[in-house]
């Protein structure tokens, strides 16, 4: 009895693995019919894959928990303290009422410094004096502070970067999708709705990239940094890593999304 359970497990697995196989090859036989390039065709094949093999919500976890790990990397490499934008400041920084740089000091938890009054003079004081009189520890500790609040701007523009071009790709997804549910009932067919989604995946593949190079000149610059202080370089491959990762989840995130109505493009509709 056990040997026929376990044929009869078998036989399932083999059948779902089957099924499988045959939706990927009608994908790509649908993507090449597009005129889409190889390369292409491997990424939006993996994306819409990954987005078969899990909910909406179950990728909002996978990236919540890469948010995380990323948030204990920082915590290993560095001191600084980074607190990613929340979705209101993001969606400030990306109206247009938040400054880059206002973005940066609220990422690092910075306060605006206080103005001195004009009109005090300076006058140098017998503490002033020992004050400049530092010791070679001293300005040691003050130069790794210098060093520390460098590599926290430049992670702190990596968020920044992210929540851009996140908001960029948000608006993407919920034009195209508005755009489909916009046609006439008779024209909303999966044929269609493929080929709108497909042209969204360039698209997102596209914006990606122009995100990969801007990532880049930062992580190049933070690599020289630290280098140039002797500082391993474990943390930018680290950043990288998580990057990566990220993008995979993005995917298949905004795949699920294109597919299922969402609530505000049906009240436009």
């Amino acid at each position: 009895m056990l040997k026929y359970k376990k044929l009869g497990y078998y036989a399932l697995k083999g059948e779902i693995m089957k099924k499988r196989h045959i939706f990927l090859s009608i994908l790509l036989l649908i993507i090449i019919a597009l005129g889409i390039t190889a390369y292409l065709n491997f990424d939006n094949i993996v994306a819409i894959y990954e987005a078969t093999q899990y909910t909406t919500e179950e990728i909002e976890q996978k990236m919540a928990e890469n948010e995380k790990k990323a948030a204990e990397v920082l915590d290993k490499y560095t001191k600084t303290e980074i607190k990613p934008l929340s979705e209101e400041d993001a969606k400030k920084m990306a109206d247009g009422e938040l400054t880059e740089e206002e973005a940066v000091n609220l990422i690092l938890g910075k306060t605006e410094p206080e103005q001195s009054s004009p009109t005090e003079e300076q006058q140098p004081t017998q503490s002033t004096v020992e004050n400049n009189q530092q010791t070679t520890e001293e300005v040691v500790e003050e130069e790794n502070d210098e060093v520390e609040e460098k590599i926290g701007e430049l992670v702190a523009k990596i968020y920044i970067l992210k929540a851009r071009y996140n908001d960029m790709i948000e608006k993407e997804n919920y034009n195209v999708a508005l755009d489909f549910y916009s046609l006439p009932k008779e024209e909303q067919t999966k044929e269609r709705k493929y080929q709108m989604g497909l042209t969204f995946m360039n698209n997102l593949i596209s914006l990606q990239k122009r995100c990969d190079g801007e990532m880049e000149v930062i992580l190049s610059e933070l690599t020289e940094l630290l280098k140039n202080n002797d500082m391993s370089t474990e943390l930018v491959d680290e950043i990288r890593k998580s990057y990566e990762e990220e993008k995979k989840s993005k995917k298949a995130y905004f795949v699920n999304k294109y597919t299922a109505k969402e609530s505000r493009v049906n009240d436009e509709v």
